[in-house]
């Protein structure tokens, strides 16, 4: 395989004769290439559909990669999961009451959402944990700027919320590499 590492899972080849990385605050400096990365902040708060991640996941100007990790729970982690979302949505309601504030609309769905999740889960549904990362990387560090942007505005337009992983550059790009690294089960492995 010469002296070039071929990158096809962000569409071009890097042509270095050394393997070098440096995380920066904001990004991730590897190999002659500049990539951002961010971590699902907030799933979409209305019904998701078969195509809510289509723009996200449509090609762009810049190369990026979209990683959905999903894990089942079992059936007891499901059920108190349930029940604390649940409890949850009751208690800012009660405390609204208390303060007597009106409920705001987020409040009501809130409540709606996790009373029907409870009547899912009751009647046999499974749950899961559910989290997305995306990578954007760019060969010119200039086109950065750019690139960003473009994942920030798919993101809003499918009404995900993303957050940028400040500090965290290194790993979030690892947990984005087709390799099988999945965050919550390294964080049980591995010491702080």
């Amino acid at each position: 395989m010469g002296s070039a590492v071929a990158a096809i899972d962000v569409g071009f080849q890097l042509s270095s004769n050394r393997v070098a990385a440096e995380e920066h605050t904001d990004r991730y400096e590897h190999d002659g290439a500049t990539s951002v990365t961010w971590a699902w902040h907030e799933a979409p708060r209305q019904p998701v559909t078969h195509h809510v991640l289509a723009r996200l996941l449509a090609p762009g100007e810049q190369p990026k990669r979209v990683t959905l990790l999903y894990r089942p729970m079992t059936a007891g982690q499901a059920a108190g999961e349930v029940e604390r979302q649940v409890n949850a949505a009751q208690f800012r309601s009660a405390y609204r009451r208390a303060r007597k504030l009106d409920p705001t609309a987020r409040d009501i769905a809130d409540h709606e959402q996790a009373a029907q999740a409870a009547r899912e889960e009751a009647l046999g549904a499974g749950v899961g944990l559910v989290s997305l990362w995306v990578t954007t990387t760019v060969l010119d560090p200039a086109d950065l700027g750019r690139a960003v942007a473009d994942v920030e505005s798919r993101a809003e337009t499918c009404k995900v919320r993303l957050r940028r992983l400040w500090r965290s550059q290194a790993a979030g790009f690892a947990v984005t590499l087709p390799a099988g690294i999945c965050p919550p089960v390294l964080a049980q492995q591995w010491p702080n």
